[in-house]
This record gives structure tokens, C-alpha cells and sequence, in this order.
């Protein structure tokens, strides 16, 4: 906090205007787990007034964004489809000699390849009076007209389903474990629970932000913490280590839940890719091979060592 104090008291100096702007921004950083925790604006469009043919209608309409948006390096993602989640602003208004009966707006989205278009259909309505020879009546004009917002659509967010678990079974005599390694690239956090022992890592985190025109969107910045609960589990490197017994391993009992921007997921322990390798420390050191060769090798060196001394002499 005194960093932040520090900072804004530099930028109030030199650019209030900017301060006044920023200062809530800088003091109330915000950080979420999921997508669900992101707020919604209705964000600040780009008003380009347009005319009909005739003059007669005139609108604008503007695609400010898009709902549960994330952004990953210089890309946004979004999970679902564009159509529903754009938001979009529009104004209308009748420029018209006579009275307006009707105006009334129709929106469609719809995409069109990497796109996303917003269609805002106005029909228009309106009378003006008419008289000949002492009579008078309305005549009604009709009128409808199309004006159109066309903005990039964000990608669609290659959301987690089903993660890979490797495991692999360290049968020794001396410490048997078990290694779990969890393969998932867009994975922000997982988390392993077995008995009292669990373990969470932490791969990204979201920090709240806006787009130009307002829309909150969550930027995902890599991140790597570890937090560990038990004497029987730890890590090495990317690995989680358990220390059990291999033939009492019940790994319907092994919980694996992974979590990304847009949801969460737990492993199906069917599913897991259980390998073994066995190591007995106690045959090596008796193996009888293992004696004779160490025994050569000690006769060589010790032969060696003699005649270089014989030669030295």
C-alpha cells in the first residue's frame, strides 16, 4: 500500500487530471478466481450518428464488447457463442415534417466468420397533413431503414475437460511413492487431496481490467505458487510425491480438481495413466555380479597404483 501512496502522490503533482481519473483504479486493484466473479458494464459506446436514404431515420449502433471476457497475452477469449454474449448499445430518432406514429428498432446478431455483426432494422411511421378545396386528411409515409456495427469476434477459449493425469509408481524397498504430474496448458490452479494430505498449485492469476469502452474484462498473468497441507506429500519440480504404501494406494480416494478462468473440473481417477517402476536397492548392493566387478575393478587400480610406484622407484 505505501508503494501505491507513493505512486499516486507523484502522478497528483504531475497530471491531476489523470489522478482524478486513476485514483480508485490504483487503490482498488481487483483479482478473481473464475469468470463468474467478473462485474458487468454496460460499457461507453462509440456514437456514430447514420441517416437513411431519405434522411427521414437516423441511429447508430455500437457492439461495446462482450460478456465473461478474458484476455491472455494480446488476444481475448470468450466461452460461448459471440451472438449471445455481445453487448450492444443503439439510439434512434425521426427526422420527419408531420407526426411520427411509429418507431420502432429490431436488433440482430449474428456472425459472419471471425466476425460479429450487429443489425439494428428501424421501421418508421409517420403522417402529414394534406388539404385541397377546404378538406383536409393525413397521408402516411413508411420508411424503414438498416444501419450496422461489424467488430472482431474474440476467440473461443480452449476451456479445460478433461485433463491428463500421469502417475507414476516408485515400488522400492527403502521409500515407495507415488509422482502425479497433471498435463492441462490452460489450467490456473490444481489442486490434489489424498487423506489429510493435499497440495495446490497455482498457475495464473486474473486481474480485473477494462477495455476502451469500459467492458471489464479478467487479464490472465502467468503465476506459480505452491501450497502444501501433510507430512506424506511435497513436490519435485512439476510433480507431486506422496509417500504411501503402493500395494494400499486406493486411487478412487485420489482427488484431482483443476480449475481455469471459466470452470472447474475434476479428473476421473479412471482415467488416470498409472505406470510402475520397481527399484530394490538391497538385490543391487548383493548382487554377486556386482561383487566380482567391483572386485576387478579394485585388483586393476590396486595393480596400477603398484607399478607406477615400481616405475617412479
Amino acid at each position: 500500500m505505501d508503494c501505491r501512496i507513493n505512486i499516486l502522490l507523484v502522478i497528483l503533482m504531475f497530471s491531476p487530471q489523470i489522478a482524478a481519473a486513476g485514483l480508485f483504479d490504483i487503490l482498488d486493484e481487483q483479482y478473481i478466481t473464475d469468470i463468474s466473479e467478473l462485474p458487468y458494464s454496460s460499457g461507453s459506446p462509440a456514437v456514430e450518428w447514420q441517416e437513411s436514404e431519405y434522411g427521414h431515420i437516423q441511429a447508430w449502433v455500437d457492439i461495446v464488447g462482450f460478456r465473461n471476457l478474458s484476455r491472455d497475452g494480446d488476444k481475448y477469449f470468450i466461452n460461448g457463442d459471440p451472438v449471445n454474449l455481445a453487448i450492444v448499445q443503439y439510439d434512434t430518432k425521426a427526422w420527419v415534417s408531420g407526426s411520427v406514429q411509429e418507431l420502432t428498432p429490431t436488433l440482430t446478431i449474428t456472425t459472419n466468420n471471425n466476425y460479429t455483426v450487429a443489425s439494428l432494422t428501424v421501421y418508421l411511421y409517420w403522417e402529414t397533413m394534406q388539404c385541397y378545396d377546404g378538406d383536409c386528411w393525413e397521408v402516411p409515409h413508411h420508411e424503414t431503414a438498416t444501419f450496422q456495427d461489424i467488430e472482431k469476434s474474440p476467440e473461443l477459449y480452449d476451456k479445460t475437460y478433461k485433463p491428463r493425469i500421469n502417475i507414476v509408481e516408485y515400488n522400492n524397498t527403502i521409500e515407495p511413492k507415488i509422482a502425479i504430474q497433471v498435463q492441462e496448458p490452460n489450467a490456473s490452479k490444481v489442486i490434489i487431496r489424498y487423506g489429510n494430505n493435499s497440495i495446490t498449485h497455482t498457475l495464473k492469476t486474473y486481474h480485473v481490467n477494462r477495455t476502451e469502452k469500459g467492458i471489464y474484462y479478467a487479464n490472465i498473468t502467468p503465476l506459480d505458487t505452491w501450497q502444501v497441507q501433510g507430512q506424506d506429500i511435497g513436490r519435485l519440480g512439476d510433480s507431486v510425491l506422496i509417500n504411501t504404501n503402493i500395494s494400499e494406494v486406493n486411487y478412487s480416494k485420489i482427488e484431482i480438481i483443476v480449475s481455469d478462468i471459466y470452470g472447474t473440473t475434476r479428473a476421473d481417477p479412471a482415467e488416470f495413466n498409472i505406470t510402475t517402476v520397481t527399484y530394490e536397492p538391497e538385490k543391487i548392493v548383493f548382487n554377486p555380479l556386482l561383487i566380482v566387478f567391483l572386485g576387478i575393478v579394485g585388483t586393476l587400480f590396486c595393480s596400477s597404483a603398484y607399478i607406477i610406484r615400481r616405475i617412479q622407484l
